[in-house]
Formats: C-alpha cells, sequence, structure tokens
C-alpha cells in the first residue's frame, strides 16, 4: 500500500514461543508448498509455511491451521487485524535462504491495495530490507509496516535462514488505530 513514508512500526509482538515452533520446521514443510516461490520469480530464493492465502481478491484458502504453530501465530494475527480493523487475508512464514537475496522490485495487482506487515522471527542485523535504496534492519519483538509501492528487496550476506511471517490484511483506504507520524521508522 502506498503510504506518507517508507516503514512503521506498529506494534510490540513477542515471538519467543513462535521461534522455537519455526525451528521445529522440517525442510519438507518449508518446500511443501511452493506457490509464491514458483509464481513471484523475485521470491525464488525463499521457503514458504502457509496458513492463510489469497491471490488478486479470490477467496482465501487456509492450510496449517490445525497446528501448535497456528496457535501462536493466530492471537499475533488477531492482534494486527484489531489494530487495523482488517481482515488478514495472507499469512505466511517467508524464510529467505541463508546467502541470498530478494532483488529490488515493486509489489503490482492486487498486492498495491494491502496493508503489508512484516514480523521478524529469526533473523541477524547484518541482514538488511531495503527501500527505496535505504537499509533497515527488522528486529524481533516488533511489527512493521512497509511500503511496498516502492522498491523494496532484503540482502542476507548471512549463513541462517531469515524468518519472518507476513500478514496482508484486506485492502481499504481507511485505516484506524494506526498513526504514521508516531510509528514511523524514517
Amino acid at each position: 500500500m502506498k503510504l506518507p513514508g517508507l516503514l512503521y512500526k506498529i506494534c510490540e509482538v513477542d515471538v519467543t514461543e513462535l521461534v522455537q515452533h519455526v525451528k521445529s520446521l522440517t525442510d519438507h514443510q518449508w518446500i511443501e508448498w511452493d506457490l509464491r516461490q514458483n509464481r513471484y520469480k523475485v521470491h525464488a530464493a525463499t521457503e514458504s509455511y502457509p496458513f492463510i492465502f489469497s491471490e488478486y481478491g479470490e477467496e482465501p484458502k487456509t492450510y496449517n491451521l490445525d497446528t501448535k504453530i497456528w496457535n501462536t501465530v493466530g492471537p499475533i494475527v488477531t492482534k494486527i487485524e484489531k489494530l487495523y480493523n482488517k481482515k488478514a487475508i495472507i499469512v505466511v512464514l517467508v524464510k529467505l535462504k541463508p546467502g541470498t537475496n530478494i532483488r529490488p522490485h515493486t509489489d503490482g495487482g492486487w498486492y498495491v491495495n494491502t496493508h503489508r506487515i512484516h514480523i521478524p522471527v529469526i533473523t541477524d542485523p547484518r541482514i538488511k530490507f531495503i527501500l527505496d535504496d535505504k537499509e533497515y534492519h527488522m528486529e524481533p519483538g516488533y511489527a512493521y509496516e512497509m511500503n511496498n509501492m516502492v522498491n523494496h528487496g532484503v540482502v542476507n550476506p548471512t549463513n541462517i535462514g531469515r524468518v519472518h511471517l507476513m500478514v496482508d490484511l484486506i485492502p481499504s483506504s481507511i485505516v484506524t488505530n494506526i498513526d504514521y507520524e508516531q510509528t514511523r521508522v524514517l
């Protein structure tokens, strides 16, 4: 969604329990659902573990909602939905493989109107999210909204897989409970 700035720290999120769940996911669980990395070539260096996924306004499909990990993710999503008074249409754990990048790009289509929230789960200060040629490290413990209408990408020079919980909220130009001037990172 086009925002007045680039990145906003929206709220605190305790990811302690989620980190443990993420570490227990198997390699097979990370690669079993490959729609996102295959359909969107810019995300070829990622792996995904989905909960809710919708494309182009279609009815969201659900996955893995009967798991212990969803029992941890669900309350985080509910907190974000309440802040925005919006419904999540995408909820997916995304892992950027060690030593890889997501090349700079802008989102298009349906995604130009969604609020894109990133919640870092596993990361390292050397991993940089790049927004409009500015580098940021998104630290665990917070939810961030990013302006996905500017060039953005990620550089992961480390030997760890960077994992974010990504939440897209249903499109709307009216946002409640978020003061963008108070939450702006830069």
